[in-house]
């Protein structure tokens, strides 16, 4: 594993921590379930977006 991989896997790692602790804790403390799925909308969208960028990044 290169230097820039586990750079992006801690970057990644530190991002979705803060979300969790800034939106999901409050969020089920509240009951506010909407605010849960936003998160895992945004988290499914970044994976996603991860995916499309390092298969972009493969091809050239």
């Amino acid at each position: 594993m290169n230097a820039r991989a586990l750079l992006a896997i801690i970057l990644g790692a530190t991002l979705v921590l803060t979300f969790v602790f800034i939106v999901v804790i409050p969020g089920v403390e509240r009951g506010g379930w909407i605010e849960i799925a936003g998160v895992m909308a945004f988290v499914a969208v970044f994976a996603v977006g991860d995916r499309w960028l390092r298969r972009l990044m493969r091809r050239r």
